[in-house]
């Protein structure tokens, strides 16, 4: 969760992939997915403090907004339901 908190706050992140969350970072663009070790950690967080930090943590706060939000989760389930009942979203 500290992840997906740290996006929400507008923080860029840096992950490797044994942290669930990295699909969300990825598909985000608000950080990096890195080796799991020494070196692919230190590469990471040289990247980050050399990038944009504003502009990667402003991605992952919409991400964030746009998908993973109770209202954005619910309105994602309603559809998968609707589809599977064959009913229209009015």
């Amino acid at each position: 969760m500290v992840v997906v908190e740290a996006m929400a706050h507008g923080l860029p992140v840096v992950v490797t992939p044994g942290v669930a969350s990295h699909i969300y970072v990825n598909a985000s663009g608000c950080g990096l997915t890195v080796d799991d070790s020494v070196e692919g950690l230190t590469e990471g967080i040289r990247k980050i403090l050399q990038a944009d930090k504003t502009k990667l943590g402003q991605r992952g706060r919409e991400y964030v907004q746009q998908h993973l939000t109770w209202q954005a989760v619910a309105d994602q389930l309603e559809l998968v339901y609707c589809k599977v009942a064959q009913c229209r979203k009015v």
